[in-house]
């Protein structure tokens, strides 16, 4: 574009020397505001704490700034801020915290999950990879994500394996909220990414059995598909979640998912200038709100949900979607590396494929600086080693690719320290993603054929596919069923093997609760007994005897009981206990 002069680049720097002050902490994780004309001296109330995903959501940002500037400080402070949270992992759990103190580096709390507060940390770490090409950032990301499958999603979860309750970090046996926010779910869309499909197929599932139970996602649901907020923004992260998994799939059940995604929307957010947020998805009330993701992310994925590759101006495999979905190219971030950890790199903006910066830029070289260790607790052969794992011999998309060998000469199971990888001339690019080809690999799997004993057309493979998906979202499905039974039918058929009281009764003990049973919920709603969570993080018990299923008073008694075991097993835990009669 001749007639452009980096007029937006300039007010990009400007605006990134604006936010630097916010760094200016001991630990260097950044300030949560930060007055643009002033800084941060002339704040009227200086917070203090801040979420993990406040800090450590910057680095693709500052990092492309840097690149395109030739000013290092910006990836500099957004690296040291994403190291700064790294050093305060529980080194037991390997888990997060939601809110950090940004001075002392303390916790101030300590449940850890996927969602609100933490979600767009775990994001950042594999697209920095993706992007910048530094293993670190993946070695992190690996840590995290084997954490959150063994807690997070483990063994406590066992019969409902797609659920991600929070735990906390330091106690990570132990569960801290008995409902999930709808925040998390991009996570089937990092999944994708990551290489694990199914599982990302089975977690999108649960989440629309969620949306389809109450017509729209609310902002907070419990295990049993029920409202815990009821408010629903029109917010982007489950649509993404649904795009990704269209184009790792090609499974048309993703399209029917948006198409009733867009007729919600339609019938339940329209009004006469726009959309509108609802305030309670069980009154469908408007509210006179419309964030600014709903036109950066919502209706773009929903809009490439439904477009085809060459309906499209540019080729999204160059680029990376940030946490809003804005692109950032890729050919920004080519690095030339050396075998040790460098401490400087050059980098050259001269990309081999076609792209859409100015020429002029392209030319540049500039000097940036690499993330360097800033707290001494890197591991390099661990980083190299994943980032190998993370490339594979090129492989072609198609039916040829089913043909292919069921090993990737680049896993673990080939890895040498001995190899020369620097000889390896066919290599995935960055852009395809780590595992890329064992998710390739799975799909193919998922067929059970072997295309030399029993070749078949594309398109009956295509199809072999999707039903093999479609098996995954099965017992979902099952699962909504059972839960859509009446109150009492589910108590009982959940109760059966609790022992009987003398009365004939079936409470629910406080020993064997569960805030991750649906049917233990559902027992506790038919004892007059309401589960909700304070601002503060304390878990609320209310029991409404007018509530109580068929005003039992024997059914009412037992309520009372499990709630007063609750009360002696949890004081330590600071659960805040109310009996509303």
């Amino acid at each position: 574009m001749k007639w452009y002069s980096d007029e937006l680049l300039q007010m990009a720097i400007d605006i990134g020397n604006r936010l630097i002050p916010a760094f200016n902490t001991s630990t260097g994780i950044p300030l949560p505001r930060v007055n643009l004309r002033y800084g941060c001296d002339k704040l009227k109330r200086k917070e203090i704490h801040t979420c993990t995903a406040c800090g450590g959501t910057m680095i693709l940002e500052f990092a492309a700034l840097s690149r395109l500037s030739g000013n290092p400080i910006y990836e500099d402070k957004a690296a040291r801020a994403m190291a700064a949270l790294w050093k305060q992992r529980n080194r037991h759990s390997d888990l997060m915290g939601r809110v950090i103190n940004v001075h002392s580096g303390d916790w101030v709390r300590r449940e850890s999950g996927i969602g609100a507060g933490i979600d767009s940390y775990y994001e950042y770490l594999l697209k920095a990879f993706v992007l910048l090409g530094e293993p670190v950032y993946l070695h992190r990301f690996h840590t995290h994500y084997e954490a959150i499958k063994r807690y997070v999603s483990g063994p406590q979860s066992a019969a409902f394996p797609f659920l991600f309750l929070d735990v906390h970090m330091h106690r990570p046996s132990e569960r801290a909220r008995s409902f999930m926010d709808v925040l998390l779910s991009f996570w089937p869309g990092l999944q994708v990414l990551v290489g694990d499909v199914k599982p990302a197929v089975a977690l999108h599932e649960f989440l629309f059995q969620v949306y389809k139970r109450n017509k729209l996602l609310p902002e907070a649901f419990t295990p049993d598909l029920k409202v815990h907020w009821g408010e629903h923004l029109l917010r982007p992260e489950f649509v993404e979640s649904t795009y990704l998994l269209y184009r790792a799939t090609n499974d048309p059940y993703y399209l029917d998912v948006g198409a009733q995604i867009v007729a919600d929307m339609q019938r339940y957010a329209r009004v006469p200038c726009g959309f509108a947020a609802i305030e309670d998805v069980r009154t469908m009330k408007h509210v006179d709100r419309f964030d600014s993701f709903v036109l950066a992310e919502t209706f773009k994925y929903l809009y490439l949900l439904f477009s085809e590759p060459s309906d499209l101006p540019i080729s999204l495999s160059e680029y990376v979607f940030t946490t809003e979905a804005h692109l950032l190219p890729i050919s920004l971030s080519q690095l030339r590396r050396s075998e040790s950890p460098p401490e400087r790199s050059e980098y050259s903006e001269t990309s081999t494929t076609q792209n859409t910066l100015d020429p002029t830029i392209q030319a540049r070289t500039v000097t940036v600086e690499l993330p360097v260790d800033h707290h001494g607790d890197r591991d390099h052969v661990a980083e190299t080693k994943l980032h190998h794992e993370g490339q594979c011999p090129a492989i072609h998309f198609g039916p040829s690719s089913l043909s292919l060998s069921d090993e990737c000469k680049a896993s673990s199971r080939y890895f040498s320290d001995k190899l020369d990888w620097t000889q390896t001339d066919s290599m995935c690019r960055t852009i395809d993603g780590p595992h890329w080809y064992m998710n390739t690999m799975l799909l193919k799997n998922l067929t059970k054929q072997s295309m030399s004993v029993h070749p078949v057309s594309p398109d009956a493979a295509r199809k072999r596919i999707w039903r093999s998906i479609d098996l995954i979202r099965q017992p979902l499905r099952q699962m909504a069923v059972r839960l859509s039974e009446s109150v009492e039918q589910l108590t009982n058929s959940a109760t059966n093997q609790l022992p009987q009281t003398t009365s004939g009764f079936v409470p629910l003990r406080a020993v064997d609760f569960r805030p991750d049973n649906p049917a233990h919920l559902a027992i506790l709603r038919h004892m007059g007994i309401e589960l909700s969570m304070e601002s503060d993080g304390r878990l609320t018990l209310k029991q409404d005897q007018n509530a109580v299923s068929f005003c039992s008073c024997d059914i009412s008694f037992s309520g009372c009981a499990s709630m007063f075991v609750l009360v002696i097993r949890f004081i330590c835990k600071h659960i805040h206990i109310f009996n509303e009669s």
